[in-house]
């Protein structure tokens, strides 16, 4: 076990990760009553995973320190044996905080799933705070009986007493380019219900695009998937950018999050992205209207005219923002647009970002229309092959600085 603290003495340790080999649980001492991060991080040879699932069933995990309030559950690519999170659940009586990554949360069974399902109704009920579900797989229905869990507890009165969820986070690095069957993957119009829970103070649905590998660093740590039989690039490109969900399931999140405004316990919100989804202009002008708390906002939105009649609506989806300090936009321009582009200039980039990104004078007017505005970042699908824009207010004189960042030519569009 690894201990994080300001020294080696375990009372005083904060932090403890623990990489396991098979699911048992070593046995804290008592000096460890101050820790209050635990991290479980799977290190689980995949060919004996399913082997230890079945013989490690029902195995009793050991007390573990009452003073722990976040906990992180790493790399569990196969799930966990049956009644290892609802013990987990009891034994973290002051869990607040819970962040879920690259695992598989409801396991291969019906014995797995239950599990799960009563560790969700465990800590919603016990006050959770934050959710961080992050490259989480599950299978159908789960991630809405969560919401509905998280829901119904945050509408209670048990949620006086206890505290009910305020932050909350799921998020997906893009995989389209190489896994057809991604997006199929991604439980989206469920993942939209949970905009609804009405105690949520932040909340982040997000699509990231692919890391690049550090600068200098050798293909070892590309990503596997974009490499050849020969350890190149495939084509010499580095695939880029996302491509988010759009359609029915982006009409769940609208109704959602208007809906959410009429529960007698909705707070407001403070922060919210939504890059996962596609949304329109028309879309975000409502959202965007029934939430002007937001301070902080990050947004995929459909671009299908560009220049005036774009800004214009974006300035429409803005006008009751006056609290937001940090926006992004994630332009995702129409085949209209790309061909507007295409017939304007051989330079497709160029001409893009000028029918997409506002000029300075009507950064300006972003400004006016938003006076607490400090921060605005906008791009074309997260690629880096067409380009970004970024402004800064200055604290001193009020003047917005930056502008357009060139375009790199190394990737591919998405």
């Amino acid at each position: 076990m690894s201990e994080a603290g300001p020294s080696s003495d375990p009372s005083n340790a904060q932090a403890a990760q623990i990489p396991l080999q098979d699911f048992i649980l070593p046995s804290f001492p008592a000096e460890a009553s101050s820790l209050h991060s635990l991290t479980l991080t799977s290190d689980i040879k995949l060919d004996e995973y399913q082997g230890l699932l079945q013989s490690q069933s029902n195995l009793e995990i050991p007390p573990l320190p009452s003073s722990i309030t976040d906990l992180t559950l790493e790399l569990f690519s196969l799930g966990f044996p049956a009644s290892f999170l609802p013990q987990l659940a009891s034994r973290l009586p002051n869990l607040k905080s819970l962040t879920v990554f690259s695992s598989l949360i409801d396991g291969l069974d019906s014995a797995t799933r239950k599990d799960a399902e009563t560790f969700i109704q465990h800590i919603a009920q016990n006050g959770l705070r934050q959710l961080h579900l992050i490259d989480t797989f599950c299978r159908p229905g789960f991630i809405r009986i969560t919401a509905s869990a998280f829901h119904d507890h945050a509408s209670g009165d048990a949620a006086d007493s206890k505290g009910s969820l305020q932050l909350l986070e799921v998020s997906y690095t893009y995989r389209g380019h190489n896994d057809p069957t991604f997006s199929s993957r991604m439980p989206d119009s469920e993942i939209a219900h949970l905009a609804a829970i009405p105690s949520l103070v932040a909340a982040s649905l997000v699509l990231a695009a692919p890391a690049l590998p550090p600068e200098g660093q050798n293909a070892s740590l590309e990503d596997p998937s974009n490499l050849d039989a020969n350890g190149k690039l495939i084509d010499d490109k580095r695939p880029e950018g996302i491509i988010p969900i759009s359609g029915s399931s982006s009409t769940i999140l609208e109704t959602a999050l208007l809906n959410v405004k009429q529960n007698k316990r909705s707070v407001e919100k403070r922060m919210l992205d939504t890059t996962l989804y596609t949304l329109t202009p028309a879309q975000a002008t409502k959202i965007l209207a029934a939430h002007p708390t937001i301070a902080v906002l990050s947004m995929c939105l459909i671009v299908r005219h560009g220049g005036d009649v774009w800004f214009t609506e974006l300035k429409n989806a803005l006008k009751e923002s006056k609290e937001l300090e940090v926006l992004e936009i994630v332009a995702i321009p129409s085949q209209e647009v790309y061909e507007k582009a295409r017939a304007a200039s051989p330079s497709t980039q160029d001409t893009l970002a000028g029918l997409l990104f506002p000029s300075p004078v009507e950064v300006e007017e972003l400004g006016s229309l938003c006076p607490k505005l400090q921060s605005f970042k906008m791009d074309v699908l997260r690629t880096r092959s067409s380009g970004a824009m970024e402004w800064i207010r200055q604290e001193s004189d009020g003047r917005w600085v930056g502008g357009l960042i060139r375009a790199e030519g190394n990737g591919s569009s998405s």
